[in-house]
């Protein structure tokens, strides 16, 4: 390892030693910090076109901000952000696209007190991590935070579109100590052409043997790009061979294996960063084979919009980052409960407030509460859940079906599908799947059971793609999401997304 790296690695612990222990203070009196957290955006932001619409400057306390903001949703916001794209004096530093799974771009304002509202957690997180595996300090790492090929644009008002450099989500102050460590050079990002960034990609993680850390959203993005490995791997082995014939013969004989032995690429990574629950939990036992030498780091509820959760070492579950925005929870029943409110056991639909002028805003996302961590609620995420399917009358959602094929390796995605008969279709990319057992684990719905039993819907249909996430991917990238910012939801209600998956 170079002494640069070294170097840089010190630097960033240094700077951000502490931040764990303060993390933790600041959740001990979680409704204080809470409280403070509201009071600060409102006082910011009381003199915004929405803070002076819902009299941001007559609000004292949490049920005068429950009182005067409903809860909305990215359309009844779209309109404000849509004005500060327009306005050159607007306090936005750049905009940041993201989609859900089945729609197009969204774009969310990022200032500087958002930034520094990421910061709040990332680092307490970082802090944690390192601390926990000290050995990624002695290596290189692979981050890929903000999505890669799309072409570098601004608004109207002349903002930009995305961040100059990832590591500015954790500071200036980091950013260049964290340039420093990394195994892919940040300017490949800026690639616009996929199989251009794919191949700088793996061309220079391939020459990073001494790689520790990975931090992806999707764990099928890292398993789709590695996988590709062997189709270009003629390619790969002429430029490396040039510069490097050991090297190149070393990992010549890792694409030999099936699936390709990562220890004799990577023989010293030690972390990998991702999404494990929800539909991502499905891609977890291929992640764990095809790495076998590195420990699997589900990320927490870290969405464009803004951070909910985060994992720390001695937690059983992501911890609520009560010190980044003010966050409220809508029940089975729409009662909506505060953070010290929730019960162990129970879901909610997380709403968020916070400096990207998310006012009570309706995330989308299912959470499952696992019990408290100094005070603070623990949380699962568990799907989408505006995701349902109701053919007639059973109204699956995205987090019970994602509990339902849980136990699927690999790809797996459910569809309303119509037959002779209606019925559900599974895609899976594995063959050892009975179409019986996930019958079975659908049924818990009582709905779902009613309507087998009677003949309404027929048994579930199971169809084999191998390729099913590359077509996926293929698909949603054309509808405009980000190649990073894919995942496949357990339960997809859009024909044209089926209709891709089957006939590409």
């Amino acid at each position: 390892m170079s002494s640069t790296k070294a170097e840089s690695w010190q630097r960033i612990h240094v700077n951000i030693a502490g931040s764990r222990k303060q993390f933790i203070s600041q959740l001990e009196n979680i409704q204080q910090t809470q409280a403070q957290q509201l009071s600060r955006i409102v006082n910011h932001h009381k003199k915004t076109e929405f803070g002076r619409q819902h009299q941001f400057s007559e609000i004292k306390n949490t049920d005068d901000f429950v009182q005067a903001v409903p809860i909305q949703t990215y359309e009844t916001l779209e309109p404000y952000f849509t004005a500060q794209a327009q306005d050159p004096a607007s306090e936005v530093i750049c905009f940041e696209e993201t989609g859900g799974s089945t729609q197009g771009a969204k774009i969310i304002p990022y200032t500087e007190n958002s930034l520094q509202s990421f910061q709040n957690a990332l680092l307490p997180w970082l802090d944690d991590l390192l601390l926990s595996r000290p050995a990624i300090k002695q290596g290189s790492a692979y981050w890929s935070i903000s999505p890669a090929l799309r072409n570098k644009r601004t608004t109207s008002g002349g903002h930009p579109v995305g961040l100059d450099n990832d590591a500015l989500y954790f500071g200036q102050k980091l950013a260049a100590d964290i340039g420093n460590t990394l195994a892919v050079n940040a300017d490949v990002a800026a690639c616009v052409d996929f199989e251009t960034w794919r191949y700088n990609t793996l061309s220079a993680l391939i020459q990073a043997e001494d790689l520790r850390f990975i931090s992806v959203w999707s764990p099928t993005f890292i398993l789709d790009l590695v996988n590709h490995l062997p189709k270009i791997l003629d390619q790969l082995l002429r430029e490396l061979n040039k510069f490097n014939p050991k090297r190149a013969k070393q990992i010549n004989a890792a694409c030999q294996s099936h699936p390709i032995d990562t220890r004799q690429i990577w023989p010293d990574l030690d972390t990998i960063s991702c999404w494990t629950d929800g539909a991502s939990a499905g891609f977890l036992a291929k992640l764990k084979q095809l790495f076998p030498q590195a420990f699997i780091q589900g990320k927490g509820l870290l969405a464009t919009e803004g951070i909910v959760s985060i994992p720390l070492s001695d937690a059983p579950a992501p911890v609520l980052t009560a010190n980044s925005g003010f966050y409220e929870f809508l029940d089975e029943n729409n009662t909506v409960r505060q953070s010290h409110e929730l019960v162990q056991g129970k879901e909610y639909q997380v709403i968020i407030t916070n400096d990207s002028g998310l006012y009570r805003y309706n995330l989308g996302d299912n959470v499952s509460m696992e019990g408290y961590y100094h005070n603070a609620p623990m949380l699962r995420f568990k799907g989408r859940c505006n995701h349902t399917s109701d053919i007639c009358g059973e109204k699956l959602t995205d987090a019970f079906v994602a509990d339902a094929l849980s136990n699927v390796d690999g790809f797996a995605m459910l569809s309303p599908y119509q037959t002779t008969k209606s019925c559900y279709l599974l895609i899976v990319s594995d063959s050892n799947i009975l179409a019986d057992g996930i019958d079975s684990s659908l049924s818990k719905n009582p709905q779902y059971r009613y309507a087998r039993e009677i003949g309404q819907l027929g048994p579930v249909e199971i169809r084999v793609i191998p390729d099913a996430m590359q077509h996926y991917t293929h698909h949603q990238m054309q509808k405009g999401q980000q190649l990073g910012d894919i995942k496949p939801p357990a339960l997809n209600t859009d024909a044209t997304t089926l209709d891709a998956i089957l006939n590409t």
